[in-house]
């Protein structure tokens, strides 16, 4: 049985869903372009700025409820409609997405409930599980930083002084928790260079498509 969770909400021990369909819709990349007269094709500045980004995705999901009555249907709309919420799949379970929920309709057949939800998600899902690297450094250590397709500033915390080089920037920081914007993870191996003496980690919530 394929469940979906709305935050700690269990579709079917919760709230007595069945799930029928699930269309998750790819996100559409925002693009830029400019026709040039006198020119073949146009000038693509989708990428101008950076990394290509997205427009949020719509997510459908069709339930449907046994034994069900207004009560139960009026019940639902109650837990779920125009709320913010993690959205998790049983079949993707690593993954949550992130929107609000909006509940499209309710119909009741008899003792049947048909339920029509859908969820203005952002164009990432994340992973459930935070990536946390931890290393003790002497003198100096490269930190590898694998990461999935979404590119993302690390949260940074060491227990002493350290110089630390990124993509041939170099910067200097005291003890303590931080973050550092140019020190931006993008998809695949990312090397983070740490010189001084202690403990270093770092932690990142990895996306993908």
């Amino acid at each position: 049985m394929n469940i979906v969770y709305f935050d700690n909400l269990n579709s079917y021990d919760d709230l007595n869903l069945l799930l029928e369909s699930k269309e998750i819709e790819v996100p559409t990349a925002k693009t830029e372009y400019v026709e040039v007269p006198g020119s073949d094709g146009k000038l693509d500045f989708s990428e101008f700025f950076g990394e290509i980004k997205y427009e949020d995705r719509k997510i459908k999901l069709d339930f449907n409820m046994i034994n069900s009555d207004l009560e139960k249907l009026s019940s639902i709309q109650n837990k779920l409609h125009s709320k913010k919420m993690k959205i998790v799949f049983s079949d993707d379970d690593k993954f949550f997405y992130y929107g609000r929920v909006s509940i499209k309709s309710c119909k009741l057949k008899h003792t049947l409930g048909i339920i029509e939800i859908e969820v203005d998600a952002e164009p990432y899902k994340l992973k459930k599980d935070i990536t946390t690297i931890t290393e003790t450094i002497n003198s100096e250590k490269i930190v590898v930083c694998n990461n999935l397709k979404k590119s993302v500033v690390p949260e940074i915390k060491t227990n002493s002084e350290f110089e630390i080089e990124f993509n041939k920037n170099k910067f200097t920081h005291s003890s303590g928790t931080f973050v550092i914007p140019e020190i931006l993870l993008k998809e695949g191996k990312n090397e983070i260079k740490f010189k001084g003496n202690g403990t270093v980690t770092v932690t990142y919530r990895e996306g993908c498509l």
